[in-house]
């Protein structure tokens, strides 16, 4: 008797898991950008964005080292000036990736 599974009727329709933080990647070296801060909602978002902030860091990409900050958007609030107020003034970053 053939046991059926959940994988039998499951399939995964969306890109590639880091296909994102690859495409994000590839754009950020096009811009040049000598420093960003990397803002994300939801702790789950680190883990695709890992390789992302690995491949700014490092020199082997383009000969380019990134200054990356890393910042979780504020919980529960539409209103997201005061946490942009805060990454432009006290963290003097303007160029900001989500």
């Amino acid at each position: 008797a053939h046991l059926i599974s959940v994988s039998d009727f499951v399939t995964s329709v969306g890109p590639r898991r880091g296909l994102g933080a690859q495409a994000t990647s590839e754009f950020l070296e096009n811009l040049r950008w000598t420093s960003f801060l990397l803002a994300y909602q939801h702790d789950t978002d680190l883990e695709e964005l890992a390789p992302l902030i690995h491949d700014r860091r490092s020199s082997h990409n383009g000969g380019l080292r990134a200054s990356v900050k890393v910042r979780k958007l504020p919980n529960n609030t539409d209103d997201y000036e005061p946490f942009l107020k805060y990454v432009r003034n006290r963290l003097r970053q303007t160029n900001i990736v989500g």
